[in-house]
């Protein structure tokens, strides 16, 4: 897609990072489509809940217990990195949003440096 994308590593490394979608699962949750958010990143749904976690933490003793356990984060980064795998094994290299950014940085350079 080029550089029009907001995601500094696509636009760095050509590579779609863990969150790339993320945006654009929202747009179309904001437009009523539930699938079409789902495409685009599968785990939309995870931002607005770690949101009250952080943010109400202190105020409720549940979110509190949850904000202070280890087995919460390592649980959620475990999903985040599965969910990504799976992405890029099924989508990559020529899938929105899981596409190779052949106008990135660093594959620029490398083309500069050892031709196309």
């Amino acid at each position: 897609m080029g550089n029009d994308q907001l995601c500094i590593i696509h636009n760095i490394t050509g590579l779609p990072c863990p969150g790339c979608g993320m945006t654009r699962a929202y747009l179309a949750l904001l437009h009523g489509d539930l699938a079409g958010a789902f495409y685009y990143h599968p785990l939309f749904w995870m931002v607005p809940f770690g949101a009250v976690v952080l943010i109400f933490h202190k105020y409720n003793s549940w979110l509190q217990k949850i904000y202070l356990s280890e087995r919460f984060w390592i649980v959620i980064t475990v999903i985040v990195l599965v969910v990504y795998v799976v992405r890029m094994i099924l989508l990559f290299p020529h899938s929105e949003p899981m596409d190779f950014n052949q106008d990135a940085f660093f594959p620029t350079i490398w083309r500069m440096i050892f031709g196309s």
